[in-house]
């Protein structure tokens, strides 16, 4: 949720910033109101295809959502595209700004919660188990 939700307020005021006006109305399949950079649309599905995957990296599902996840991005920004909504930097923003936002939350959210990285480790769990150091006994004299 925070993922897309922070993708999302990213975008809103990057567009505010930027000002970038959309591709000419003439070649435009589908008219949009508002600013081109960055996509909205690329922005938001990347955020929600990153984090799907580093939510189920460490089950059985995790490698089917990396390639879902970066299929329906990369669909969605090749639309935006077709449709004449956005310039292919547009896109290209978009998803470096999610990668950017989602992984930057996934590192400190696992910072300051460890047990995060793990889930939702179980016996359907494909990865091997995460190393804990060796707790040795108090030297005895």
């Amino acid at each position: 949720m925070l993922a897309v939700a922070g993708a999302t307020l990213l975008n809103v005021l990057a567009k505010v910033m930027f000002h970038r006006p959309r591709p000419d109305e003439l070649i435009a399949v589908l008219r949009e109101p508002g600013f081109s950079f960055p996509s909205g649309h690329a922005m938001a599905n990347a955020a929600f295809g990153i984090a799907l995957a580093l939510a189920f990296w460490r089950s059985k599902a995790g490698w089917p959502l990396v390639v879902f996840g970066v299929l329906w991005a990369l669909l969605v920004g090749a639309s935006r595209n077709y449709l004449g909504v956005h310039y292919p930097s547009d896109v290209l923003a978009g998803f470096l700004a999610s990668t950017a936002w989602v992984f930057g939350l996934y590192l400190t959210m696992g910072q300051r919660w460890p047990a995060l990285r793990r889930a939702p480790a179980g016996e359907h769990d494909t990865r091997p188990p995460l190393k804990r150091p060796a707790v040795r006994p108090a030297d005895e004299k």
